[in-house]
């Protein structure tokens, strides 16, 4: 729901199961119009959930309860300039299109993916205090 900087969760018959803000989301500009870019969205096998915000220059790391566990701005030693894409590998890798870079980066998660494995400067990550 990124017209209302926000994201949703329904079950398969569309009933509302979860949502929770997400503040790196830029609202619609005037007249109700979408932002330039789009966030972008994938789950990982352990139901991680990556969010682009293409404006900050990062990935958005949610666990499968909403909360908000890291972030991303660095992959393949390269800092992230505009993610506008995202897609989870069959090896586990998360790989990011990245306009800014006109590039496909590739970052590895390290497991737990938690605000405590987090090393911003190993991967590029920092948690979320």
């Amino acid at each position: 729901d990124s017209g209302n900087a926000r994201i949703s969760i329904f079950t398969p018959d569309g009933e509302p199961v979860a949502q929770w803000p997400v503040s790196d989301w830029p609202a619609p500009v005037a007249g109700g119009l979408p932002p330039a870019f789009q966030p972008y969205l994938a789950f990982d096998v352990d139901g991680n959930l990556y969010a682009t915000a293409s404006n900050a220059g990062q990935v958005l790391v949610f666990d499968d309860e909403g909360a908000m566990t890291g972030t991303v701005t660095d992959a393949d030693s390269e800092r992230l300039t505009q993610p506008v894409g995202v897609a989870i590998a069959s090896d586990g890798a998360v790989l990011f299109t990245d306009v800014g870079r006109d590039a496909v980066l590739e970052y590895i998660p390290q497991a737990p993916l938690s605000p405590e494995a987090l090393d911003q400067e190993d991967v590029g990550a920092s948690p979320v205090p």
